[in-house]
């Protein structure tokens, strides 16, 4: 067996030593006597084994069908399902996930469905979002620079809703700091920035959309709340 490792590194040009590939044997051996109750440990057996390490090469001798080495990142993956995750790892790994899948151009997402579903709604919001960037042309540009902007305009129907609600969300921030300024101001004889009546009717019509979207999770949460109750009686 230390003679099959050894020639397998050789034509893979990875030989280094004869103490590597003793030390691969000893494993290879370990694995398999685990595997089939040979091997024991204060009598107890063990129903599966693996050898942690980066290299396939035992993996390749024969036709042993389960992989002998388990790759350390897959071993820290393993391990992590066996502990609760904090919502802020769940969160990272969520991301992570959507990142490899966008970066590998997978979509988990009928998209022609939801442009099925949903047409009016997005064609909405599409139009509304050019409407935004048209009324902002000076705010914008700020923000997001010249050449992000028409970005904003030219990108998909399906992002459009996503994309304005995180326009409104800074455009909302914007606003509350102006009034902040502005109230700092009347206690001060300086003159500063003046928030228009026009501003502050949009203000308000932001702040009561986002209570809108506030109560709508909240009953979406009760309602699903109520239909697990449902499902375990």
């Amino acid at each position: 067996m230390q003679e099959q490792i050894g020639e397998g590194r050789q034509k893979r040009l990875t030989y280094r030593h004869e103490r590597q590939v003793k030390a691969e044997a000893e494993a290879l051996i370990i694995v398999e006597r685990c595997r089939h109750g040979s091997f024991a440990l204060d009598d107890k057996t063990f129903s599966d084994a693996f050898f942690v390490s980066n290299t396939g090469v035992l993996d390749r001798l024969g036709s042993r069908g389960w992989p002998i080495t388990m790759r350390p990142g897959a071993v820290l993956q393993w391990l992590s399902t066996l502990s609760a995750a904090s919502p802020s790892e769940l969160s990272g790994l969520t991301s992570g996930l959507l990142w490899e899948i966008s970066e590998r151009g997978v979509s988990i997402v009928d998209t022609r469905r939801l442009h099925a579903i949903f047409g009016p709604l997005l064609v909405a919001a599409k139009r509304r979002l050019s409407e935004e960037v048209e009324r902002n042309h000076e705010f914008m540009p700020q923000i997001y620079g010249e050449e992000n902007t028409q970005a904003f305009v030219s990108g998909r129907d399906i992002d459009a809703p996503i994309v304005l609600s995180g326009f409104e969300s800074q455009r909302s921030e914007k606003l509350e700091r102006e009034l902040a300024v502005e109230r700092e101001a009347k206690q001060r004889p300086a003159t500063h920035a003046r928030v228009s009546e026009k501003e502050r009717a949009e203000l308000e019509f932001l702040r009561a959309k986002e209570k809108q979207r506030e109560q709508k999770a909240a009953r979406t949460k009760r309602a699903a709340a109520s239909a697990k109750r449902k499902r375990r009686r």
